[in-house]
């Protein structure tokens, strides 16, 4: 005869296996799947990417047809390729993708001081969504950053008027997020670009960070960041890549 004692216990155990059996799978790590994800533009042909690129630019609001007209759209000679450097996109392997963007110059352009160059016209200019990233980039940038100091565009305990007298000198490579690039807060707002504190005659790659956040945005599509990021586009950096002088790379 089976106790009573016996009947519960075997009725708890039934019970904790079936509790156990219910319980939800453990979410996947976030961070891996935002690496492991080949589905962004970033992935696509150059082709892809420049009417990609296109549309982003044209989802700002005009005030008139003329203006829409004076951003003509880009074409994909303006994108580096990026199909032969595999999908090794980490932030350590980001110093060799440089390297092969700029091909044999990248010693001349991204490590030498160049003080016969414009002061404060960076050779490559990297814009990110945070602050946090862009210092996560620039670890990836150490080996080219040890002889010539890069311009750090961003708000984390660095003060405008700092980041200002840093642009008075060479800068080869400059890391920074949209707002703080495009704005400097004296009496007034005024445009770091505009004040001539950040030059782009010497400018040669943009490469746009397009790691993801935890709620899955990048910087095209958080939105306090895209306003931010479409008027430094329109503003400024679409002349540079219109005619040439400097290339889009969507990493």
């Amino acid at each position: 005869m089976v106790s009573h004692k016996q009947s519960s216990a075997g009725k708890k155990g039934k019970l904790n296996a079936v509790i156990k059996a219910r319980k939800k799978p453990k979410k996947a790590d976030k961070s891996s799947h935002m690496h492991n994800e080949k589905d962004g533009v970033q992935w696509q042909t150059t082709d892809v990417q420049a009417k990609w690129f296109n549309a982003f630019l044209q989802s700002m609001s005009y005030s008139s047809l003329s203006e829409l007209e004076a951003t003509p759209p880009l074409s994909e000679e303006t994108f580096v390729s990026m199909e032969q450097e595999g999908e090794d996109r980490e932030i350590q392997n980001l110093h060799k993708h440089v390297k092969n963007m700029f091909k044999g110059t990248w010693a001349k352009f991204l490590c030498e001081s160049g003080r016969d160059r414009e002061k404060g016209s960076p050779m490559l200019l990297i814009l990110c969504s945070s602050a946090t990233r862009c210092v996560d980039i620039l670890k990836g940038l150490m080996s080219f950053t040890k002889t010539c100091k890069p311009a750090k565009l961003f708000a984390k305990h660095i003060k405008v008027e700092e980041q200002v007298k840093a642009l008075e000198d060479c800068v080869n490579i400059a890391v920074g997020t949209p707002n703080r690039i495009s704005f400097i807060f004296y009496d007034r707002v005024k445009k770091l670009i505009d004040i001539g504190a950040l030059g782009l005659g010497s400018l040669k790659v943009v490469i746009f960070d397009m790691q993801k956040d935890a709620k899955g945005f990048t910087i095209f599509t958080i939105p306090q960041v895209k306003e931010d990021l479409l008027e430094l586009c329109k503003s400024h950096l679409h002349e540079c890549f219109l005619h040439q002088q400097s290339k889009i790379c969507l990493y």
